[in-house]
């Protein structure tokens, strides 16, 4: 099996942040960690419509953290951390919420999910949300191969699986689903 290569890429031609973020259970002031954020697209929109939180923009892809930091460094957006690192290892500090875009599938793919969960259960706060957006397991559209996609019913088995409980699932545009979970 080869492994599926998480690259830092954008979800910005295939989801408006803007509008999934506002059907989100978050408010402002949370600690918000966009785990695996590629281009910063998601922690950008975070940070616009949550300006008093602190959003954790964190990818192991260097160039990635160098693009947001360059942002962040010539923005208003002064609210972004952006963090070189590696959920699979560790998520340093305590979040209220968790979201991460079009990552889920790989790290099943990779046999990565365990580690990753065990992280985020460490990271996340009693009362936190996990978000998950992630590709449809449809033909056709945009994303990974089918035998890597994951349908909404096997990221909730995933989730349930350790330890979490859905809140809530919905379209997050066309081509994406979003699952909000908590801690059981």
């Amino acid at each position: 099996m080869q492994k599926h290569e998480h690259k830092g890429k954008s979800s910005s031609a295939y989801i408006n942040a803007e509008e999934v973020i506002v059907k989100l259970p978050l408010v402002n002031g949370m600690h918000i960690l966009d785990a695996g954020c590629g281009d910063g697209y998601f922690s950008v929109a975070l940070s616009k419509i949550f300006p008093d939180s602190v959003i954790y923009a964190m990818d192991y892809n260097e160039e990635s953290i160098k693009k947001i930091s360059d942002f962040v460094n010539h923005s208003n957006c002064v609210n972004i951390t952006p963090v070189i690192g590696d959920v699979t290892k560790d998520i340093p500090f305590k979040t209220d919420a968790i979201i991460m875009v079009n990552v889920l599938h790989g790290l099943v793919y990779n046999h990565e999910i365990d580690m990753v969960m065990h992280n985020v259960v460490k990271s996340l706060k009693n009362e936190g949300y996990l978000v998950i957006l992630d590709f449809y397991k449809r033909e056709g559209i945009p994303g990974p191969s089918m035998d890597i996609k994951l349908s909404v019913d096997q990221a909730t088995a995933t989730l349930y699986q350790r330890g979490f409980k859905i809140v809530n699932i919905f379209q997050a545009g066309q081509y994406h689903y979003a699952i909000v979970a908590t801690k059981r």
